[in-house]
């Protein structure tokens, strides 16, 4: 039997990050979607259009979902993190890769310039997404250490403090 007081461990915060920046990027991915939908649409007709307003769709639901679903993990248990966002990203990959399968075996899209546009919608959109969550989350001011164990006195080995 100890004649030192025992203390409660102090309760840890876990600091999730505003969803500002998962909304940042969505629509700043929807609107470089929609420059490349109208571009196509002015160059190669409608069916590059539709297959440009798709690329940007899935591209925003592919890191849309992934953001929400890690932000989630983080707020409820910061631990498995990483776990889950490899479980995710291996889920996500997966269900791309059934998309284009199922589309391929459809036909479509049924022409070349419908392709490329598809291609080149889904790569803007990856790079518009990534920057603008790569800047908005620079910008976060997220704490590096716990400041309520800062608060109280420093104590030493001994048990005394200092």
């Amino acid at each position: 039997m100890t004649t030192d007081p025992t203390t409660p461990a102090p309760v840890r915060r876990v600091v999730v990050p505003s969803p500002a920046a998962l909304v940042r990027a969505t629509l700043a991915t929807m609107v470089v979607g929609a420059i490349a939908t109208a571009g196509a649409a002015w160059v190669s007709g409608s069916a590059s259009a539709n297959a440009a307003a798709v690329g940007a769709a899935v591209t925003v639901a592919f890191f849309a979902m992934g953001a929400f679903f890690l932000h989630a993990a983080a707020a409820i248990m910061p631990q498995a993190s990483l776990a889950l966002a490899m479980l995710t990203y291996f889920c996500q990959v997966l269900a791309l890769l059934l998309l284009f399968v199922g589309a391929q075996r459809a036909g479509w899209p049924a022409t070349q310039d419908a392709r490329a546009w598809f291609a080149g919608s889904v790569i803007a959109a990856t790079v518009a997404w990534t920057v603008t969550h790569v800047v908005a989350y620079t910008r976060l001011r997220i704490l590096a250490f716990d400041d309520t164990l800062a608060s109280g006195p420093a104590s030493t080995p001994g048990g005394g403090t200092r």
